[in-house]
């Protein structure tokens, strides 16, 4: 009995620890001067290559930038200064976790 209590703790620090480590969040951001295709593509190919950034939608109609991350991977200032490269500014912006669970 003692085992398997044991090896259920174990069990389930284990599980606490992976899920906590795979959290994604989605975070939408309002882009100021977000105002042709050419930006648009080169701002997807920026942040396709920074490795917190595991998926990147955008709509110069709503002038937005969806991105979904790992959870605590990637700052503002980052995300910022991405932006700036190419002369658009964060409007504002918006953060929640997808799933903690997988």
């Amino acid at each position: 009995m003692k085992y398997i209590i044991v090896i259920s703790l174990v069990l389930s620090t284990l599980f606490v620890i992976n899920n906590y480590q795979n959290n994604k969040a989605e975070v939408i951001i309002g882009v100021n001067n977000l105002n042709s295709s050419k930006i648009m593509d080169s701002l997807k190919k920026d942040f396709d290559n920074h490795s917190g950034i595991k998926f990147v939608h955008g709509s110069l109609m709503a002038n937005t930038i969806v991105l979904e991350i790992e959870d605590n991977d990637i700052e503002v200032s980052t995300l910022s200064k991405l932006l700036e490269n190419w002369g658009c500014s964060i409007e504002s912006i918006s953060y929640r976790i997808l799933s903690s669970i997988k």
